[in-house]
């Protein structure tokens, strides 16, 4: 259960994103700060979920050891799409806090896609990953 707790992050991270580009291109001469108030409180809601998601899977880690299996990957697409709305909420506020927590996302989301790549391989080199849970 733990790696689906991180899912919830991925809407976050894209939504920010796709708002970001809406704003950009929006063809209003009006005053753009209250939507990017709006997309920087979602977006902080997404620091709060990945800090929680962290928690939540460290303090499961502590209870039982976490198996190998391939939901491991459901690690990665949300900490990715989160990592991303970070870089790109940074650039268009020009505030640092997001490229910050973003690149520690960044450094988070390169470790565990590594960790998660090489149980793969050798999931699949030793036919363990195609056999039935216990």
């Amino acid at each position: 259960m733990a790696p689906t707790f991180w899912i919830n992050l991925a809407p976050v991270g894209v939504i920010v994103v796709s708002a970001l580009n809406l704003v950009a291109a929006a063809p209003f001469a009006g005053d753009k700060a209250p939507y990017l108030i709006a997309i920087f409180l979602l977006w902080g809601f997404g620091a709060f979920w990945l800090v929680l998601s962290a928690l939540f899977t460290w303090s499961v880690r502590k209870i039982a050891p976490l198996p190998f299996s391939l939901t491991w990957w459901a690690f990665t697409f949300p900490l990715g799409a989160f990592t991303l709305g970070s870089q790109r909420i940074s650039e268009v506020t020009g505030l640092a806090t997001p490229l910050a927590f973003g690149w520690l996302a960044w450094a988070l989301l390169a470790a565990i896609w590594s960790l998660t790549l090489a149980k793969t391989i050798a999931g699949v080199a030793s036919g363990k990953l195609f056999q039935p849970h216990p």
